[in-house]
């Protein structure tokens, strides 16, 4: 269990958003290296490569989904706290 201050999520939000904008600009595969991880899964970098205007728009969606979810959250609590790993 890991608790996490409200001050933190707004911090993550924030970068959560700059990540949004950055993905709106319809960039390089090169350049999503530095925001996105491809070495975890082999084969990634190739599949969102081949649907990444597809991929980006989800991206997107999310992460602004999540940013109003937390900021919703962090109206009324002092932390949110993580269950699991």
């Amino acid at each position: 269990m890991t608790e996490i201050k409200v001050e933190t999520w707004l911090r993550i939000s924030n970068q959560l958003q700059e990540l949004a904008y950055f993905l709106s600009t319809n960039p390089p595969m090169i350049k999503l290296k530095k925001w996105i991880d491809f070495s975890k899964v082999e084969g990634t970098y190739k599949q969102f490569d081949r649907q990444k205007n597809k991929y980006i728009r989800e991206l997107i969606n999310m992460i602004n989904e999540f940013t109003v979810w937390i900021t919703k959250v962090c109206q009324t609590q002092s932390y949110i706290t993580i269950l699991g790993t």
